[in-house]
């Protein structure tokens, strides 16, 4: 009888990479019941920046981010920061980095309050970027419409856990990062920051791979050849005369507390007040 077919419309979202999906009816009771013209109606294209980036990420090219736990989060942190920028076009000082930026706004945030808020400054800091994603949200809009005089650049650590590259491929993966943010901000002046300490014993091989890393960018950056560009490291603040990680500054060995990001922000306010004219 077809007095009895019934409609029905449901939405779904398909995970990423879905090729095929099959539609069942499950009923309970006596009779018989049959599903038929089954539609596909306003279908909206797979946004490709939630794919999981390959394993093995060249440190100069540019992957977009993402956490298995949480496949929408990455993104919507980019967007997030995209609007910030939007209302906020005149800021004249942009933080663009991993977690250790992005701890400004939690564990740092009395000494981004105190020293950085006052400035204008944004931040653009997402845990776990690697120089491949800052490539990808610069060349994403991270930086459109920003009259920025100033970007802290601060990137790098996150590419040596697979140890995958060497140190000059990590190196030229930063310098990626400037030149894309020379590129799309011809007017802006770049403060890069040495990669920190990590590892709590100084003998561990991390430490020789960061010094390296360091090396190449301090000669590089030495403020004679590129005089826009300005590179600092501040790594020696949070070491103890022995050479181990302070774990009162630095407690698993990498981020800082209230008191590391004191250190942190007390060496380089400085440096930003020159650098901003």
């Amino acid at each position: 009888n077809d007095s009895d077919w019934t409609t029905f419309r449901k939405e779904i979202t398909m995970p990423p990479r879905t090729k095929r999906f099959s539609v069942t009816l499950q009923l309970e009771g006596e009779g018989a019941a049959y599903l038929d013209d089954v539609t596909l109606e306003g279908v909206t294209p797979m946004d490709r920046s939630i794919i999981p980036p390959p394993d093995l990420q060249d440190p100069t090219q540019p992957f977009n981010g993402y956490f298995t736990e949480y496949p929408l989060s990455w993104l919507n942190l980019h967007k997030m920061y995209r609007e910030r920028a939007k209302k906020n076009p005149g800021a004249p000082l942009i933080f663009l980095g991993d977690s250790i930026t992005q701890g400004w706004e939690t564990g740092g945030k009395e000494q981004w309050d105190k020293y950085f808020a006052p400035l204008g400054a944004l931040n653009f800091g997402i845990g776990s970027d690697k120089t491949c994603q800052i490539l990808w949200r610069i060349r994403h809009g991270a930086l459109a419409g920003l009259s920025q005089r100033l970007v802290i650049l601060a990137v790098g650590v996150n590419n040596l856990w697979r140890g995958d590259f060497a140190s000059a491929n990590i190196t030229d993966g930063v310098i990626a990062c400037i030149q894309e943010i020379r590129k799309k901000c011809p007017a802006s002046r770049i403060l890069v920051i040495g990669i920190f300490p990590t590892a709590a014993s100084p003998d561990n091989p991390f430490r020789a791979r960061i010094r390296e890393i360091n090396g190449l960018l301090a000669r590089r950056y030495d403020g004679t050849t590129i005089q826009s560009v300005r590179f600092v490291d501040f790594g020696e603040k949070f070491l103890l005369p022995d050479g181990a990680i302070s774990r009162e500054l630095l407690p698993d060995a990498l981020h800082p507390n209230a008191k590391g990001y004191e250190i942190y922000a007390s060496n380089l306010a400085p440096v930003v007040r020159e650098m901003m004219p």
